[in-house]
């Protein structure tokens, strides 16, 4: 738990502290070298380290999930995951340049696909263009509904339920209590606005 805490305050740090924020490359676990090697597989971690929502939490699972992976050699025989971060800023532009330099950058060139972006507001520019690229995006923590439609974001899959999904809870639990009045308070984002209709 410490070293996931340690990890976490190193990536804050150095994004806080590079001349291009977001643009710090950082691969976990690290690559081993020598002739009983396994074949290194990547993916490209996106998310969101600074900015409005921050999804620093997720690491630590990641990276048990990683450490898990690796040392079973029976899952994947003769290979090893990791990830390469790059911090998007739960911002639109932020993500693109991220997606951008590791995509073109060529910081890893064979990469498995994308888990990523850290929130809606940066998932949604990435997950419209990474079919183009031949990868699959994941994200564990965007919301927004307009990842339903399969005709923009084709090879983009939704781990959360959306928002706009958990209408239902939110209005039984009205009945429940019996309010007559309730108040629905949104930012003027796609994500939020499709939420509130």
């Amino acid at each position: 738990m410490w070293g996931n805490l340690l990890l976490v305050s190193l990536l804050s740090l150095l994004a806080s502290n590079a001349a291009s924020p977001g643009l710090v490359d950082v691969i976990y676990p690290p690559v081993e070298n020598g002739p009983d090697a396994r074949t290194p597989l990547y993916f490209s971690l996106i998310q969101s380290f600074s900015g409005q929502y921050v999804s620093v939490y997720s690491l630590p699972g990641l990276h048990m999930a990683l450490d898990f992976i690796n040392q079973d050699n029976t899952l994947l025989p003769g290979y090893s995951l990791h990830y390469v971060f790059t911090d998007a800023e739960c911002d639109r532009k932020e993500a693109l340049n991220a997606f951008h330099h590791q995509v073109f950058d060529k910081v890893i060139t064979n990469k498995l696909g994308v888990i990523g972006s850290g929130c809606s507001v940066s998932t949604e520019p990435t997950a419209a263009i990474s079919h183009y690229y031949n990868l699959v995006q994941v994200s564990c923590i965007a919301s927004s509904p307009a990842f339903r439609n399969r005709v923009l974001f084709p090879r983009y899959f939704q781990i959360l339920p959306t928002d706009a999904s958990q209408a239902n809870a939110f209005y039984a639990m009205i009945r429940h209590y019996n309010w007559r009045r309730v108040a629905l308070i949104v930012q003027d984002e796609n994500l939020f606005t499709a939420v509130g209709c």
